[in-house]
Formats: structure tokens, C-alpha cells, sequence
């Protein structure tokens, strides 16, 4: 009998602290939601894709900080019309890539991305990376604040598609 009441106890404490507000990062277009990751303190993410001019590839790279996202750095192969000669605290080159660190540049609750036809987008977090292959296509990174119920129940909507 004990064991039933904590048992129950225990589905209890799960289903109440499924609807406490935690951070997390949502990529989605228009009309899609294509991953959500929880967003703690520092979590970061990486764009890469490739450069329609030049055929190169280009990667910036995100962190999360108190709910917004920060440009942190960039590596690219070669300057194009529009880079600047130096960002962040650091420029270097190493093994054949451009390094601009320590931007810590503020972009906001949300971050968009457009597709172009050659450009091969992806969105990496923790090591898994995620096509953004739609041409032409508004891609938005955003942070948000929802019960983890709601995310999970997202996620399950991505997964069931």
C-alpha cells in the first residue's frame, strides 16, 4: 500500500513540474515547427551554410543568454562585399578559415534566416544538424518561455509529421 502512494506521489510531482515555464529555442517556418531544444544559460547553435557567390562555407555562431540570442563568433574561407575586416575581440586564421570570436553582439528574441537556392542552410545543436533545404523559405530561430508539457506536446506534433 505504501508503495502505491508513493508511486502516486511521484506521478504527481511529474505532472506539476511538466507545467513550470522553462527556455527554449524553436526553429519553425511559417508554417512548420521543425525542432525545439531547451534553451538554458549558454546554450548554443550554429548556422552554417553556403555562400551563393563565393561556394564556400560560412558559419556563425549563437548563444543564449537570459532568454535572447547573441552572436558570438564567425568563420568563413574568404572576405567577401560586406565583411568586415575584424569583429568581436579576436580576428585570426586557422586552417584556412577566417576566426572573428568574442562578438557578443545582441540579436534578440528571434533570429531569420532566408534560403537561398545553393545555400544548403543547417541549424546545429548539440551536435545534430537540422536541413534547412526549403529554397526561399523565411526560416525563424526564436527563444520562448512555455510550460515543458506544451513543448513536449510540439515535439510530438514534429515527430508524428
Amino acid at each position: 500500500m505504501r508503495i502505491r502512494y508513493l508511486m502516486m506521489a511521484a506521478i504527481f510531482i511529474g505532472i506539476a513540474l511538466s507545467f513550470i515555464p522553462k527556455s527554449y529555442l524553436i526553429l519553425k517556418t511559417d508554417a512548420d515547427i521543425k525542432a525545439i531544444q531547451p534553451a538554458a544559460a549558454e546554450t548554443s547553435f550554429t548556422i552554417q551554410w553556403r555562400h551563393s557567390v563565393e561556394k564556400e562555407l560560412w558559419e556563425e555562431f549563437f548563444k543564449i543568454k537570459e532568454n535572447r540570442i547573441y552572436i558570438d563568433g564567425t568563420r568563413f574561407k574568404t572576405f567577401g562585399a560586406g565583411v568586415p575586416s575584424n569583429a568581436g575581440n579576436d580576428t585570426y586564421i586557422k586552417d584556412g578559415w577566417v576566426h572573428m570570436v568574442g562578438i557578443d553582439r545582441e540579436i534578440g528574441k528571434e533570429l531569420r534566416v532566408r534560403t537561398g537556392k545553393t545555400t544548403r542552410h543547417k541549424f546545429i545543436i548539440d551536435g545534430n544538424a537540422i536541413e534547412m533545404n526549403q529554397p526561399g523559405t523565411s526560416y525563424t530561430i526564436e527563444t520562448k518561455t512555455m510550460p515543458s508539457i506544451q513543448a513536449w506536446s510540439q515535439k510530438l506534433l514534429i515527430v508524428v509529421r
